[in-house]
């Protein structure tokens, strides 16, 4: 990480026509990078984990901001300097959320530009649902859910005689 430090100008100018010696103080700080790689990944139904490279050495602090699918951003969090990745667990199942992360320089109150944007959802496994295999209700249900597999799968004409 690079560190940076905002440059300090003295000028003096003459003015030609009146010869009035004046000053001035240039303060010129360095724009603040954009975090980027930012990646999401579920952990499970209540945590997605999110993970960006720090570009700029003079944050100190980074904010993470959310939206679910069709809302509209807010933060979420707000982390320390250096830290690069966070743990969201404030998250609903098979709800759709958009992330992105920003860093923050205090000493001038600036921003960075936003990192890239990530879509991400949990979608919870496929069940199966178990039946009692020594009753007759889960023989009828296991051979009722086999005969619809097969006829989903094959067309058939039933012929009567």
């Amino acid at each position: 990480m690079k560190s940076r430090t905002p440059q300090i100008c003295l000028f003096t100018l003459m003015l030609i026509l009146t010869s009035v010696p004046f000053s001035y103080v240039l303060t010129f700080s360095e724009t603040l990078s954009a975090p980027s790689g930012l990646s999401a990944s579920t952990i499970s139904s209540s945590q997605i984990n999110l993970a960006w490279t720090d570009n700029s050495g003079d944050e100190n602090a980074f904010h993470i901001e959310r939206k679910p699918s069709g809302g509209s951003w807010s933060e979420i969090a707000s982390v320390s300097a250096n830290t690069v990745s966070y743990q969201d667990t404030s998250v609903s199942s098979s709800t759709t959320y958009y992330y992105r992360v920003r860093a923050y320089r205090s000493s001038d109150s600036q921003y960075s530009s936003y990192s890239n944007e990530v879509k991400i959802m949990w979608i919870p496994d496929f069940i199966v649902p178990e039946f009692p295999i020594g009753s007759i209700v889960g023989l009828t249900a296991c051979f009722a859910a086999f005969l619809l597999f097969i006829l989903k799968r094959k067309q058939y004409t039933i012929i009567s005689i």
